[in-house]
Parts: C-alpha cells; sequence; structure tokens
C-alpha cells in the first residue's frame, strides 16, 4: 500500500513563551486551554494559558503555578466543564520558593478556573498529600473525578466536599468517562457508576499515558509508554450495556401535487453493538406517528422533523432525528396557514400566485 501525504492549511499559530505541554478546545470552540512551562529535574512547572481563538490572542494567563511529576502524563492534568459554564478544572500543586529553593505545596489542589475572566474561581485541597495526575468532570458537571495513588476520589465543587473514593492495585494516571456518561475507565479498569459496580478489567497495560472510548461507548484504545497500542472490547466485561445507535436516515425533500405526500421513514441503518433492537417508535412533536423498521406516513406541506427512538433487548434506549421537507410544485408566493394567532398550530403550506391575507369572515381549505 502506498502511502500519501499531504499538507493541511495552517490556520493560525499562537505563540507562547515556553513549552507547550497541554492542549485543550473548550466544548464551544471559543478558547483555547494550554499548559506553559519549563523542565526541572523531577518535575514539570507550568501555568496555565487561555487563548482566544477569534483573535487569535493570548486572553489570559493564570499566575498559578502547578506541579507535575515527570512519571506522570501531562495531558489529563486539564477538563472543562462539560455543562457550557467557563470552568476549567486543573489538577496539580502549588510551587513555592523558601530559602531559595522551590518545593512542593503538601496539600495537592483542584483549581477552578473562570476563563471568561481569567481568575481562579475555586479551590478544592485533595484529601491526600499526593499530586492527582488526572481530572475529569462528571457528565452533568457538578462534580469532578480526581486520581491519587489509591485510586480515585469523587468532590462535589458547590459543597467543597469529598464524596469518597474507590481504591485501586495501582496509581491511576487516565480517567475517561463513556459517551453515554455511564462507565468510567480508571486506567484499564471499567466501573458502572449508575450501579456502583467495578466490572473488571483488560489485559494490564504497564505505564499507561492515554486512554479513549469508541464513539459507540463499545471499545477502547490505551496507549502505554513502552510502545503498546490496544484496542479492547467492553462489552465482555460481564455486565456491561452499550446503547444502542438510533439512525433515522438522511433528510429528505420531497415536491407533493396537493397539500400532503406519502413518506417513507426508514430506520434500518440503526444498529445495537452488544444486542439486539425491539422496538422502533417515530414522533413528531412529541406525538406518536409510526412504529417499525420502516413505515409510511402522509405529511402535509411544511417542514416536519420527525424522531426515531430506538429500544434494545436490554431496555436502552437512543434517539435520532430526520429532517423532511414537503414542498408544493410551480411558481408564486409560499404562504403558510395556522389555526391560532401565536403561529403555533400549522395546517398546511402552498403556493399561489397572490397570497392574500384578508380572508374576511371565511378561510382558507376550511381551517
Amino acid at each position: 500500500m502506498e502511502l500519501e501525504w499531504y499538507i493541511f492549511q495552517q490556520l493560525a499559530t499562537l505563540q507562547g513563551s515556553e513549552a507547550q505541554l497541554n492542549v485543550l478546545w473548550r466544548p464551544d470552540s471559543t478558547q483555547i486551554a494550554t499548559i506553559e512551562g519549563g523542565v526541572f529535574p523531577e518535575t514539570w512547572q507550568g501555568r496555565v494559558q487561555i487563548w482566544d481563538v477569534a483573535s487569535q490572542q493570548k486572553e489570559h494567563s493564570i499566575d498559578v503555578t502547578f506541579y507535575f511529576e515527570r512519571n506522570f502524563p501531562i495531558s489529563n492534568r486539564l477538563n472543562w466543564n462539560p455543562s457550557g459554564l467557563p470552568l476549567l478544572a486543573v489538577v496539580g500543586g502549588i510551587l513555592e520558593e523558601i530559602n531559595g529553593s522551590v518545593v512542593v505545596d503538601t496539600v495537592a489542589t483542584i483549581f477552578l478556573i473562570n476563563t471568561d475572566v481569567g481568575y481562579i474561581d475555586k479551590e478544592i485541597p485533595l484529601v491526600t498529600n499526593y499530586v492527582g495526575s488526572a481530572v475529569v468532570w462528571y457528565p452533568s458537571g457538578g462534580k469532578v473525578i480526581v486520581s491519587d495513588p489509591a485510586g480515585f476520589g469523587v468532590y462535589d465543587i458547590a459543597t467543597n466536599q469529598y464524596e469518597g473514593a474507590t481504591s485501586f492495585h495501582d496509581y491511576v494516571k487516565v480517567l475517561a468517562w463513556s459517551p453515554n456518561g455511564r462507565y468510567l475507565a480508571a486506567n484499564d479498569n471499567i466501573y458502572d457508576y449508575t450501579t456502583g459496580a467495578y466490572l473488571g478489567f483488560f489485559t494490564r497495560i504497564s505505564e499507561i499515558q492515554a486512554i479513549d472510548w469508541h464513539p459507540d461507548g463499545s471499545k477502547l484504545a490505551t496507549v502505554s509508554g513502552f510502545g503498546n497500542i490496544k484496542i479492547e472490547d467492553a462489552t465482555l466485561l460481564s455486565g456491561f450495556q452499550v446503547n444502542p445507535i438510533a439512525n433515522a436516515g438522511i433528510d429528505q425533500t420531497l415536491t407533493n401535487g396537493d397539500d400532503s405526500e406519502s413518506v417513507t421513514l426508514d430506520g434500518s441503518a440503526s444498529s445495537d453493538p452488544d444486542g439486539t433492537i425491539v422496538s422502533y417508535i417515530w414522533t413528531e412533536n412529541g406525538q406518536q406517528i409510526a412504529t417499525g423498521v420502516t413505515s409510511q406516513v402522509t405529511l402535509t406541506t411544511g417542514v416536519h422533523v420527525i424522531t426515531l427512538t430506538v429500544t434494545d433487548n436490554d431496555g436502552l434506549t437512543h434517539s435520532d432525528e430526520v429532517v423532511i421537507t414537503i414542498t408544493m410544485p410551480g411558481t408564486g408566493l409560499r404562504g403558510e396557514y395556522f389555526d391560532n394567532a401565536d403561529f403555533t398550530g400549522f395546517k398546511f403550506a402552498r403556493i399561489n400566485p397572490q397570497v392574500n391575507y384578508d380572508w374576511g369572515t371565511g378561510s382558507p381549505k376550511g381551517i
């Protein structure tokens, strides 16, 4: 197989003053967070920089220095709040200068940085005196999980309370949530957070550096410092369940000859990685309009957003939307007709040479 090489267009260069050790997009893509710092014999010393994507300029430089152990990956120390808040969680320990020597603060800390204004919104001391090597938010955004030598601990950011730890056989270096927010991978161990159950582990990987879930939540990819790259099948773990994947088909635009059109809804591209789909339900505006893998429905002129919800043999569900637009042939003006004054009761649309909004005491088509 011959390799093909491509040169990508460079869109921007954001110039820092020291080595850039980590980079992470804000979920709304307006900012980029980096860890910047220099090398010490046993540590990385860094600070958090916030960059504005639109202006390509450094927006904030948070005046706190963090401690990172060389033996643990830097790439897991930042995590954006998933709920849309401008909060960046950073885990580390403060460096202080005492009698001309740089020493590590004995209390490791979670720093919550408000990136809109560029200051530390909150500091939550860890219950252990070890610098955590990984931090992730709960999918809801209300709590953070931080690794430590004994496993990982849960912290409530509203109350600053430590909610307990999950013990582990080794130092947890990496943490990752499954796409549905149900399972937490800690190194190569899997925990079900809906039941609190430990499901098991894969083949032990020495010096694990990073882990990531497959988009459908059924597999994990792991890499190590010794060159191992592994893909593991999570569905082989006892008790592991994967949501089905609904696929409502491609968007459609159809032209009718009157005011309605027969349309085929097709959900045959839906799948379930670890079982079978037992139910297909089609709805519009919350009202069921059809069932089954495929179904024929009659739609009036206009734009219809139809939702397919599938349920698998484990009772898990997933939904997908398809947009179907029904247009009228001919030329002229398109008029949409409603049965109320607040335009929520759409009835039909049609194209006329002239649209007359003065109906007198009547109405078009007997609405």
